[in-house]
């Protein structure tokens, strides 16, 4: 098996496991690759040994491969972090610098599998003045940038900077996504399905009624008694 080196900027972070270490990110190469995305970046994946964050340089030693729904990607097995380089923030914008923003997604508005560009509106988990500023009349903020499959229900970290758009006015601009396990009934719901092999609404909806708000606990410290909760309600 040959070992490819890509080297480049990280452009986004669109998914990472603090527990494992596996990351999902957007990475700007210094050369130019046919997988390339339609903004210049390529799909990077693996586990990394070291904490990694937007706007780094860093080495990736690995192989291409094909994702059957997300299409070319650069599987790493080596990295290396080759230079940090402060976030930089959007110039002339008030609300600029890094920020975190914890929230459901309310309603997915638009979403592209074939460069993970989102965007979604999300209702937020807390209220500051700078939320209340970006809410809608019907209370949820609009989240934009290059983020995993969301579903409607499930709880986030977006982790990114405010934005003045000159036509929707304030919005997030997400550059990494940190799942936040779900805590009600829709959230664990959703999660069972999108989630879970072989469970659909029906069986979802069985699983949080005998396990209830515990149910993504359980599922995490013991997933066999969901297997066999499954198979109760079925015989």
């Amino acid at each position: 098996m040959e070992t490819e080196l890509i080297i480049g900027t990280i452009e986004y972070i669109t998914f990472h496991n603090a527990d494992n270490g596996y990351i999902i990110l957007k990475l700007k190469p210094d050369e130019e690759y046919n997988a390339q995305n339609i903004d210049e970046t390529v799909t990077v994946v693996g586990n990394a040994t070291g904490a990694l964050a937007v706007g780094d340089r860093a080495a990736f030693d690995g192989q291409w491969g094909e994702h059957p729904k997300y299409g070319a990607q650069f599987k790493f097995w080596g990295m290396k972090k080759l230079k940090a380089q402060p976030m930089a923030s959007a110039a002339g914008n008030s609300h600029s610098g890094k920020a975190v923003l914890r929230a459901a997604i309310a309603r997915i508005t638009f979403y592209n599998i074939e460069n993970s560009w989102g965007v979604i509106k999300v209702t937020p988990h807390e209220k500051d003045a700078t939320t209340r500023e970006a809410m809608s009349r019907d209370g949820t903020i609009a989240v934009v940038g290059v983020m995993p499959e969301m579903v409607e229900g499930e709880s986030a970290e977006f982790r990114g900077k405010w934005v003045n758009n000159e036509q929707y006015g304030l919005q997030f601009k997400a550059e990494q996504v940190i799942p936040i396990a779900p805590k009600n009934e829709e959230g664990i719901i959703n999660y069972l399905i999108y989630s879970v092999r072989g469970v659909g609404e029906v069986t979802a909806t069985r699983i949080y009624n005998h396990f209830g708000d515990e149910t993504i606990a359980i599922l995490d410290k013991d997933p066999e008694s969901i297997l066999r909760s499954r198979h109760q309600k079925s015989s």
